[in-house]
């Protein structure tokens, strides 16, 4: 039958509808794991252990395996003395159990662990006590071990095999050791009875507390006829404070007999020193009783002792703690004027310093003396300062204000100046005292610096705790130095409870600054701290030799010319020197005669910084600025000859000769310009032709009385070449 169009049409039309109704669940479910798919994909893979927790005997051992996660597994226990874990093989670790108790094994990658929960049990024995009859049979089971051997100490009443199984022969008692596979010894008490005795069905308890204590029936065999003996661990014991009762064990070569089964054990005098009994009473198929002695003996006292503080202040008190000491108590101190000590443990402080404390025990009938227990150290102080000041290494009599020479010089031409305030306080009264620095280099240095264009650097301070220092004080006996009076320095005596180390950084033109220790606003002490040219390695700073060269060779620059010979350069610079400079204790240095000069060389009004630090190379640059020198200076004049003018030096030290040709070099005494002072110094110079000429430099010497005493009268000030 044929069919027209229209109909096909409608036939493939129902058929496509059909087939899409059946599409859509299938295009649905795919797209719904296409949204899900990417988060299953990224998530991280959990990590798993094999086991959440696992029981282990003693001397057993479980394999935990983890999984889950990629990376190294870190294996920990929670308490070794219960169960240790041992990394195996990759992911693989070993737990072994130690002792009964129960501990946690923790497996980590990264941030990631999981635990294990392990219980760790002992071996143990299906029965402690067991009844039977003749010729009944029993088996033993070692649970968590294996059995590694057997043995009856009574044979003919009780038998056993390798393996446990036990045979009872006759009437009677007998113990069974198992040996286990940890070699440790597990006991049964097997009790055998007549052929028509019914058999109990045996115990797991551990002790035998509970078991019949009669003191035997008229069968009973007296304990005293049996030749057995009664034995202890050891025959002397320490005192403990506790009654001590050591094991007891009552057997022959023949017999063994059991505790609670047997015989019971009481003990007296068993606390205190001296001799103590174990009593063996017998029960059961036994009578009678033995006494054993043993010795309890005396120990050395445990003594715990220390000071309540490491400080106690003078006319105050502090307190020792101790324990563990018996009898008599004493103490003693390792210097008594410091501080004592009461048979109670009180301390009194008497004066600053520190002591050594000790304790004597006599003991008693339980403990031996100690003697001279040492409880530890106290440092006495004042609770408020009565001795404080800054420490110095320069002083005399006749000194009303401190100095210390620093060796302050850095390698970039900066400065480090310290200093220590001790004081025999604590540290809670220094907290009150404030440090403050003020830079006090004399105008004419100040002025060098400013014309060669070194910058200035302001001081700055830093204060922290001088620990070290105290220490080392109080180990040596170093004083406090106490600020000057208008008598001269201060005491020295008072050894240092606490102290501040002070430490100023400082431009290089800053070459003196003081410092000052104020509490409010009042003025403790003052130090003046002063640079001597040198660095902490001992050595003349390559800074100052460079600045001392080039201010050199700016003078020479001005009063050298062309056409003069080496011995007329000299001899203009030997000049030069002699007309601007001026001689150390003459009235041309001192403040009354030449007050332009003190206003211009003094240190805060209080002594020329020359006397104060005698910093040689910064002398020997001031020389060359109208400074302060006395023959010496035929130092500047032998440096410009061989540096400035290449001109050789002559004298060789060793042999006492002079080379042949031009140079120079430094004679002293009689053969200097001055022969009759031993001390006058001249440079020799010789010419080519080998005529000597002796040149002199120092400052100038003018008395009050002649009238050229000041600066303005003498004209030394219109003679120095600047340095702009």
């Amino acid at each position: 039958m044929k069919m027209n169009t229209d109909e096909v049409t409608r036939g493939r039309n129902a058929m496509a509808r059909q087939t899409a109704r059946g599409m859509l669940p299938i295009l649905f479910a795919i797209l719904l794991m296409l949204v899900i798919l990417p988060s299953t994909v990224q998530a991280a893979p959990k990590l798993k252990l094999n086991k959440t927790k696992a029981t282990v005997y003693v001397g057993k051992t479980v394999t935990l395996k983890a999984s889950g996660a990629s990376g190294t597994v870190t294996w920990t226990s929670k308490n070794k003395k219960i169960a240790t874990v041992k990394k195996v093989t990759g992911k693989s670790a070993k737990v072994t159990a130690k002792k009964a108790g129960k501990t946690t094994i923790t497996a980590k990658i990264g941030k990631k662990s999981v635990k294990c929960s392990i219980t760790a049990k002992n071996p143990y024995l299906n029965v402690k006590k067991k009844t039977l009859a003749v010729k009944q049979a029993f088996q033993l089971k070692l649970t968590g071990a294996k059995i590694r051997s057997c043995k009856s100490d009574r044979p003919a009443v009780a038998k056993v095999s390798k393996s446990g199984k036990v045979t009872a022969k006759k009437a009677g008692k007998a113990v069974v050791s198992v040996t286990a596979s940890n070699r440790k010894v597990y006991k049964c008490t097997f009790t055998v009875k007549g052929k028509n005795s019914q058999a109990n069905s045996g115990s797991s308890q551990t002790d035998h507390d509970n078991s019949q204590t009669d003191t035997g029936g008229p069968q009973a065999k007296d304990l005293s006829g049996l030749g057995v003996a009664v034995y202890l661990p050891r025959e002397n014991y320490s005192y403990t404070g506790k009654a001590l009762e050591p094991n007891v064990r009552v057997y022959s070569d023949e017999l063994y007999l059991v505790k609670g089964i047997d015989y019971t054990v009481s003990y007296s005098n068993n606390i205190n020193v001296g001799k103590a009994q174990a009593i063996v009473i017998g029960i059961g198929d036994y009578k009678g009783k033995i006494i054993k002695e043993f010795e309890i003996q005396k120990v050395y006292q445990n003594i715990t002792a220390e000071p309540e503080g490491e400080t106690v202040y003078v006319g105050k008190t502090g307190k020792i703690n101790f324990s563990g000491a018996y009898g008599y108590l004493e103490f003693r101190v390792s210097d008594e004027e410091v501080a004592k000590v009461g048979n109670d443990g009180t301390i009194t402080g008497l004066s600053t310093g520190i002591t050594g404390i000790y304790m004597t025990a006599s003991g008693d009938k339980n403990h031996y003396a100690q003697v001279d227990y040492y409880v530890g150290r106290v440092s006495v102080m004042h609770e408020e300062a009565s001795a404080y000041g800054f420490n110095v290494d320069v002083w005399g009599p006749k000194d009303l204000y401190k100095v210390s020479r620093i060796n302050s010089r850095e390698e970039d031409g900066s400065n480090t100046y310290q200093s220590y305030f001790m004081c025999n306080a604590d540290e809670k009264w220094l907290d009150g005292i404030s440090f403050e620095v003020k830079d006090v280099t004399p105008k004419a240095y100040a002025k060098v610096f400013e014309d060669l264009g070194i910058a200035y650097g302001k001081p700055e301070i830093t204060v922290e705790p001088a620990d070290d220092f105290v220490k080392l004080s109080q180990r040596y006996g170093f004083g406090i130095h106490e600020p000057y009076t208008e008598n001269g320095p201060g005491n020295v005596s008072e050894i240092p409870s606490s102290g501040k180390d002070i430490t100023i950084k400082a431009g290089a033109g800053v070459r003196v600054v003081k410092l000052v220790a104020k509490k409010g606003d009042t003025v403790l002490d003052s130090v003046y701290l002063g640079s001597s040219g040198m660095g902490a390695n001992q050595e003349y700073s390559p800074f100052d030799m460079e600045l001392y060269k080039k201010v050199r060779q700016k003078v020479e620059a001005q009063i050298w010319t062309d056409g003069m010979s080496n011995l007329e350069k000299l001899g203009a610079l030997a000049g030069y020197i002699n007309g601007t400079t001026h001689y150390p204790g003459d009235d041309v240095t001192s403040k009354d005669h030449n007050p332009t000069f003190w206003e211009n060389w003094a240190v805060d009004d209080k002594g020329l910084l020359y006397n104060m630090c005698n910093d040689v190379i910064l002398n020997r640059i001031m020389d060359l600025q109208g400074g302060i020198v006395t023959c010496q200076a035929a130092g500047i004049l032998q440096t410009a000859a061989t540096e400035d003018l290449g001109l050789p030096y002559l004298y060789d030290g060793d042999t006492g000769q002079v080379a042949p040709g031009e140079g120079v070099w430094r004679v002293m005494g009689s053969y200097s310009s001055n022969p009759g002072n031993p001390w006058h110094e001249s440079l020799a110079y010789k010419s080519a032709d080998e005529e000597k000429v002796l040149l002199d430099a120092q400052g100038l010497t003018y008395s009050a009385s002649s009238g050229k005493a000041p600066c303005e009268a003498h004209g030394c000030r219109e003679r120095i070449i600047s340095l702009k």
